[in-house]
């Protein structure tokens, strides 16, 4: 819960990061979702994932913070249908005169008056709510049948997550029995009991008269994970102690992540007010969030986004100090993640599976899609021919046969270019046939021309991609990629690194492409 200074408004106008969120993942539709209880019709949202129009996925309910829902916890479902989940936003208050929907974010604008009645009428409802349990169990629990009647929805797989007092929702929904696979509380109090005392010179009278008691109901299998500030001064020592006490008593499997240096609200927007946003945090509980949910869900990988709703960057590269720097990059690197993982996503779906061999891109579309939860599905296996001698130690000799004589593959730039070619159409034929997979993906080419003979010195670096399919009526491609040399100030090291990423990047995207082309489910021959 927020103690707020009604002296000081928000710093900044809260502006929807959609553009931002929209970097990488799946393609997003919102829609109303309204929930119609005999009182009142709350206005929800969700957030579709491109990939729910033919394949049901898990739902992600989000319970906003003290001032109920607003445009970010609607980016937040946007977030979380770009990693391939269903979002849902759930709306808990009616949009009365003395707290309409124009005050539960204000701006930095706002007058003071503004600013006391948003303190007043949000922390009103929230407490009614706290103190009216069965009814604030019934909207949550209402949104999660009302989700799980959704076509895109898959039947069985869900979970929650809140802020600040939807933290304490997702916390009385694990109490009430919500049949939920799992649940992430940001920065919220571990217990819900009503709090008179929110923001200076605004005292609050809590209504006894109307609290409802409640039977609480643990379901063992909902895994709880909360994520929680060091310098959060609403969790005491005393509450994190009542609630291991109270989890361990109903064998709760519960994990309790303590940042150090992070305040309440570190995972609100900039622009949010009572957001104080802590970007390491922010990034660190979204990473925990989406781990728990590829557990959870091994079946649904996540996709690669690069921002969640607050615009923090999730693909930033933790420091290493200098000291213990590898000569060499130690991790796939996540530009190539994002293909890799739909290709594992389209494979595993319609059945299929796919085998690789990588020459200059040194092991990186192997790498990338063994990164993928459920790879070991899709998978066949990979070969890695790089030099004359793996050649001639992996190839039978009737494939080493149609490569060509080395004296004519060298003779000349076009030559070498179209040697590659050939390399890559038969590795393709041979690799596929030898793993029995569905698909074959191919690569060969030159990373760095400096050590190459006289005759060769015109080629740039360029990469020669080939993708077969077992099914005969799916045309194999071999289309050969050129890349910029980069800049002779550039590291050596570094420079064949980055043309080895831009090659595996050629190979995952050539892939994925005739993948999704493809009419219909190849048929893998019987294994040699």
């Amino acid at each position: 819960m927020c103690l707020l200074d009604v002296e000081t408004p928000p710093l900044q106008l809260y502006r929807t990061l959609l553009s931002n969120v929209h970097a990488g993942g799946n393609e997003v539709r919102v829609e109303e979702f309204p929930l119609i209880t005999d009182s009142y019709t709350y206005k929800g949202y969700i957030a579709l994932p491109q990939t729910a129009t033919t394949t049901p996925a898990p739902v992600v309910l989000v319970l906003p913070n003290y001032a109920g829902l607003k445009q970010f916890d609607v980016d937040q479902i946007t977030f979380l249908a770009q990693l391939g989940y269903v979002g849902v936003a759930c709306d808990l208050y009616d949009n009365i005169e003395d707290y309409p929907v124009s005050l539960r974010n204000p701006g930095p604008d706002a007058s003071k008056h503004e600013l006391r009645a948003h303190i007043k009428g949000a922390f009103s409802i929230m407490n009614t709510l706290i103190l009216r349990k069965k009814y604030w169990r019934y909207l949550l629990s209402s949104y999660l049948r009302a989700a799980r009647q959704h076509p895109a929805v898959h039947p069985t797989h869900a979970a929650a997550i809140g802020y600040c007092f939807g933290g304490q929702g997702v916390l009385e929904m694990v109490r009430n029995g919500d049949e939920l696979d799992g649940i992430v509380s940001f920065h919220g109090l571990l217990q819900s009991n009503p709090n008179p005392n929110v923001a200076k010179g605004v005292a609050l009278v809590v209504d006894e008269s109307v609290v409802q008691s409640v039977t609480n109901n643990y379901i063992v299998r909902t895994r709880v994970l909360i994520e929680n500030g060091d310098l959060d001064d609403h969790v005491s020592d005393a509450s994190i102690q009542e609630f291991r006490t109270e989890m361990n008593a109903n064998g709760i499997d519960w994990r309790f992540n303590h940042h150090a240096n992070a305040p309440h609200g570190f995972a609100l927007a900039p622009g949010v007010w009572s957001s104080r946003y802590h970007e390491k945090t922010d990034r660190r509980s979204t990473l925990a969030m989406i781990a728990l949910f590829n557990e959870l869900w091994p079946d649904f990988p996540p996709a690669v986004v690069q921002r969640n709703a607050c615009g923090t960057d999730l693909l930033v590269p933790v420091s290493v100090p200098q000291q213990q720097q590898m000569p060499t990059p130690t991790s796939v690197p996540v530009q190539l993640l994002a293909d890799a993982a739909d290709i594992v996503h389209l494979l595993h779906h319609r059945h299929e599976s796919v085998a690789t061999c990588e020459s200059t891109s040194g092991g990186l579309v192997t790498a990338a899609l063994q990164a993928c939860a459920g790879a070991s599905r899709v998978l066949r296996g990979a070969l890695p021919v790089y030099t004359p001698s793996a050649a001639r130690a992996l190839l039978p000799r009737a494939v080493q046969q149609r490569l060509g004589a080395p004296a004519d593959n060298y003779a000349s730039p076009a030559a070498y270019r179209r040697s590659k070619q050939v390399f890559v159409r038969e590795l393709c034929q041979h690799v596929r046939e030898r793993f029995g997979s569905s698909w074959v993906i191919a690569e060969s080419g030159a990373t760095d021309t400096s050590a190459f003979p006289a005759t060769l010195q015109p080629i740039r670096p360029f990469t020669a991609v080939g993708v077969q399919s077992a099914n005969a009526s799916v045309p194999g491609t071999c289309v050969i990629h050129d890349v910029p040399e980069l800049p002779y100030a550039t590291p050596y090291k570094d420079q064949r690194w980055r043309h080895m990423v831009q090659f595996a990047g050629h190979a995952l995207a050539a892939l994925k492409h005739a993948i999704i082309s493809a009419d219909t489910v190849p048929t893998p021959p019987a294994k040699l």
